[in-house]
Order: C-alpha cells, then sequence, then structure tokens
C-alpha cells in the first residue's frame, strides 16, 4: 500500500480546519499550522508536504510572505502552493500568482471544489517528480552511452592508426625501387607495366595516409608554424601538378594575382599543402578533359596577417545538387557502387575540411552538373619582411644534423614530404659553411635518386662531424 500524500492547512480559524480535515482527511494525511511561523517550521522538517492550502489574512506572518519565503527557498520551492481566502479582489489574487501561488480559493468555498483542485495539482507535482527522475535517469544513460562512444571511437582511432603505419612501411619498400626501375626501364612493355605498380602502390599510399591523417586529426591537431616563401611555394604546385594535369591529357593553369616572388609567410605550410593537393588530385580524377585551375590571391589584411583566397576549379563532371550537403561527410561518395569508376574511400574532402577549418578558414563549393566544381577558402597568414629570413641566426651544426636525420627518414620512405621539408630550410641552409654540400643534398633529392641523396647527405654529415 502506498503511502498517503501528505497536506499542511495554515489557517488561524478553527472552523475552516476541521471543515478541511474532515474533507480530506479520508485520502490524505493532514498537517496543521495555526499561522505563519507555525507553517514555516512544518515545512522545513524531515518529511515535508506534498501541498499547502495557505490562508492569506493572518496574525504575524501573513500568508502571502509565507508563500514568498517557501518560493525563495530551493529546498521548498516546488511544493504547491494553493491559497484559500476571504480576499477576492484582483490584485490580491494577482500577487498569489505572482508569488508562486499554483491556484487561489475564495472562502466561503465548495467541498468538490477543494477536492478537485487538490487531487489535480498533487497529480501534476506527482508527474512532474515522475518526469523529473526520468530525466535524471536518461541524463546518466546519456552520459553513460557517451562515453562509451568516445572510448570506442577512441579505440577506432588508435586502430587505423595503427594498422597504417603497419601498411605504410613496406609499401615504401615498394615504390623506391619500382620508382628506380621506372627510370631505367628502356622497353616500352616493361615501362607500362612498372607505371602500373607503381601508380596502385602509390593510390593505395594515398589510401593509408588519408586514413592516417584523418585519425590524427580526429583526435588531435598541433598547428606547424613555418616560414616559407608564397611564391615559391605556387611554383613548386605547379610542376608538380602540371606533370599530373598532362598525363591525363588536362590543361594546369595558374591564376596569381599580386603575390611577388619576395613574399614570405608565417604559417602551417604543410597542412595548406596537403589541403590543396587533396582538391586537386580530385579535380584531375573527376575531370576528363578541359582545365584545372589554381588560383591565390591576397584579399586583405586581418589583424595584422594577409589574408589569401586560394581556389581550385575544374571543367569536370560537377556535383548533383542533392548530394552537396553529403560532401564534406567522412566515407561517403557520390558513386556508391563497388563498379564505380573513381576509386576512394570518401575520406579527401572530409580531411580536407578538417584541415582548412584548423588553417582558420571554411571550404566552400560551387557547382553545375556536367560543368565543373569550384572549391575555395581563405586563410591569413602573417607576412614576414623578405630579409627576414636573412636575418635569420645562422644555424647550428647541431640542428643541420638533426634536420639531416629527418630528411633521411623521408628518403627511405620514398622521398615522402621531402618537397614540404624543404619549404623553410634551404633558404638557410644557403647562409651556412656547407651551403654547396647541402645544394648537393637538394639537388639529389629533388631527382629522387635515393643513392645519391643518402650519399650527399652522409657527405654534410661527415663535415658536421
Amino acid at each position: 500500500m502506498s503511502e498517503l500524500q501528505k497536506i499542511l492547512i495554515v489557517d488561524d480559524e478553527r472552523f475552516n480546519i476541521n471543515a478541511l480535515v474532515n474533507m480530506l482527511s479520508h485520502e490524505y494525511k493532514i498537517m496543521v499550522a495555526k499561522d505563519g511561523e507555525q507553517a514555516l517550521k512544518a515545512i522545513h522538517t524531515e518529511f515535508p508536504p506534498d501541498l499547502i492550502l495557505l490562508d492569506i489574512m493572518m496574525p504575524g506572518i501573513n500568508g502571502l510572505e509565507v508563500c514568498r519565503r517557501i518560493k525563495a527557498d530551493p529546498n521548498t520551492e516546488s511544493i504547491p502552493v494553493i491559497f484559500l481566502s476571504s480576499l477576492d479582489q484582483t490584485d490580491c489574487k494577482t500577487e498569489g500568482f505572482h508569488l508562486g501561488a499554483v491556484d487561489y480559493i475564495v472562502k466561503p468555498f465548495s467541498p468538490q471544489e477543494v477536492r478537485v483542485r487538490v487531487q489535480t495539482h498533487l497529480a501534476l507535482k506527482s508527474l512532474r517528480h515522475s518526469l523529473e527522475e526520468q530525466v535524471v535517469v536518461r541524463t546518466k544513460e546519456l552520459h553513460s552511452a557517451m562515453q562509451e562512444a568516445k572510448a570506442a571511437e577512441r579505440v577506432k582511432s588508435e586502430f587505423i592508426a595503427r594498422i597504417s603505419h603497419e601498411l605504410r612501411s613496406p609499401l615504401n619498400a615498394i615504390i623506391a625501387p619500382v620508382d628506380i626501375l621506372l627510370r631505367r626501364a628502356t622497353n616500352a612493355q616493361d615501362k607500362a607495366q612498372l607505371e602500373g605498380i607503381y601508380a596502385a602502390a602509390n593510390h593505395l599510399f594515398s589510401l593509408i595516409t588519408g586514413l592516417l591523417d584523418f585519425s590524427g586529426l580526429e583526435n588531435a591537431y598541433e598547428k606547424n608554424e613555418e616560414i616559407f616563401n608564397m611564391y615559391d611555394w605556387i611554383q613548386r604546385i605547379k610542376k608538380s601538378w602540371s606533370l599530373r594535369a598532362e598525363r591525363k591529357k588536362l590543361v594546369f593553369r595558374l591564376q596569381v594575382d599580386q603575390v611577388p616572388t619576395s613574399m614570405t609567410c608565417m604559417g602551417d605550410i604543410r597542412r595548406l599543402n596537403q589541403a590543396i593537393e587533396q582538391l586537386l588530385d580530385n579535380a584531375i580524377k573527376f575531370t576528363n578533359s578541359g582545365t584545372v585551375v589554381l588560383s591565390v590571391i591576397p584579399v586583405g589584411f586581418k589583424s595584422g596577417q594577409s589574408v589569401f583566397q586560394f581556389g581550385i576549379s575544374d571543367t569536370g563532371i560537377g556535383i548533383p545538387p542533392d548530394y552537396l550537403h553529403l560532401l564534406f561527410d567522412p566515407f561517403t561518395q557520390e558513386e556508391s557502387s563497388l563498379t564505380r569508376k573513381h576509386e576512394g574511400m570518401g575520406l579527401g574532402l572530409a580531411l580536407t575540411q578538417r584541415l582548412i577549418t584548423r588553417l582558420g578558414g571554411k571550404l566552400q563549393i560551387e557547382s553545375t552538373l556536367g560543368q565543373g566544381s569550384r572549391f575555395f577558402f581563405t586563410v591569413a597568414f602573417a607576412e614576414k619582411q623578405s630579409q627576414s629570413l636573412q636575418q635569420a641566426p645562422l644555424l647550428a651544426a647541431e640542428e643541420i644534423a638533426i634536420q639531416l636525420l629527418e630528411l633521411t627518414e623521408l628518403v627511405e620512405n620514398g622521398f615522402r614530404d621531402t618537397d614540404t621539408f624543404f619549404f623553410s630550410k634551404v633558404q638557410r641552409w644557403e647562409q651556412t659553411p656547407w651551403s654547396r654540400e647541402l645544394q648537393e643534398v637538394v639537388d639529389s633529392v629533388n631527382q629522387y635518386d635515393k643513392k645519391a641523396a643518402l650519399e650527399a647527405i652522409r657527405r654534410v654529415q661527415s663535415k658536421l662531424d
């Protein structure tokens, strides 16, 4: 049997108290207070009432003040208060409701009316309490589910990162020798087969790198601020991607506005390079004929930084309007069948969007189905004076030795990211006593000659010892 709900009757008239007790005691447990002070003491007990029937006109603390104190206390504010008063003025009722009362019954009252209103407000209180308990339970369940989801996400990302690293090592051992054999091949048939192997291995390498980078961006991100020459970076992009476009019989064009050859900037050029190369790769992949254009345009200044707009446009297949809102979701592709023409996991644009967001930009798109697409974004870089590199402190032998160890690893891994490695280092190498030997290192690495590159590195290392 459930415990009876408690009602506190507060009135200084014995007649009213007796009438209410006789009316409600069969269904509820009744508590009685004859003035405001007794009411407040009865409320602040271990077992407070579930509802209060409160008279207004009482000696000492009147009912309105009792109600105000009840609603001002977080421990009692949820107890519903019904005023029972002979005062029938509108302003008195208004003040009662303003103080937080849930109802107002004018004396002399109808027993049936009192019962119905008491039942209604007690039912509402029980419902509210039940809902609050459900909210607490659901909140705990949601928090627990979120923690489990985060733990699962961490496990997934750690697995992706670990397996990607494990797969990249053997791939590097395949790509580098195939590249050497391809350069030496004279027979057209052998060269064609080697090109197929080289392209497939590089494609697999890019998929694995995409997984690794996506996993890394999902978990953590560290900015890698470097000084670089914006004009030189643009020219490197042009040289690299013009060749790739030519292989597909496409025209690769640059649209560069007011970027002087001496413009040097400070920023995360590695992430910018990664985002641009992913967008260019997509543009060439989805363009069968025509042009791919890279635009780099200074558009203003913000907080002492130069703001550049980067854009990649193509004359490719375009994107259906109803697919645009899904474009940046990871593992999503317009062509979802296993026999799709264009390969990939659908990570490229998701990764690119995250890279650009971390750089402080927002990737946007304009596309017309069958006519082509344009991806563009703006990023701010701190601009440096051209002489800043010349005034930089000379590199110590220990620092160059560390950089050469890093370069050796990149060469051993199939020349991956060697262009990025050189962005900020080559110009400072020119100011050292070993500039000639270091230039030989640069030349051999740029020719992708692993043996010559490692020998050139060792020659510099011997001079540094």
